[in-house]
């Protein structure tokens, strides 16, 4: 069974591979626009077993542009949302292996997109930018 940690780096990783996109491990401290990083919302057993199967859910924050230009802002999103060269969901699903079951390179461990919705203005520290939310699934076995 993949740990979280490692989900997390596998999920870095994926989103480094997006055209343009600058990647942080954490919420970034003045960050460069456009970026994106993950964070585990919680996970839940799917058997009953010692080291049986569980599903994490990750939300994937995408900041896009300061709230001074949203327009720019939402466009860029809207290309992150796409299928193309910058689409979260197709880098993500790509880092799979489907035949030897492995995600970024974790055995017996699998991830997608199951959700994506615009957050509009956020605040991140001190600084105010727009960008939206990607909800990504991870299922692991021991």
């Amino acid at each position: 069974m993949s740990t979280i940690r490692e989900i997390h780096t596998a999920l870095e990783a994926a989103l480094d591979t997006v055209e343009g996109l600058r990647v942080f491990d954490t919420p970034p401290q003045s960050p460069q626009y456009p970026c994106a990083y993950p964070v585990l919302n919680g996970w839940e057993p799917t058997t009953f077993t010692r080291l049986g199967h569980k599903r994490y859910e990750f939300t994937v924050y995408v900041l896009t542009a300061e709230t001074a230009r949203p327009q720019d802002g939402y466009r860029l999103l809207m290309d992150y949302a796409d299928a193309g060269s910058k689409s979260i969901d197709l880098a993500i699903w790509d880092a799979n292996n489907r035949a030897a079951g492995t995600f970024g390179g974790l055995t017996n461990t699998t991830a997608a997109v199951t959700g994506f919705r615009i957050l509009g203005s956020i605040d991140v520290d001190e600084f105010q930018a727009y960008g939206g939310v990607f909800t990504v699934e991870v299922l692991t076995k021991g």
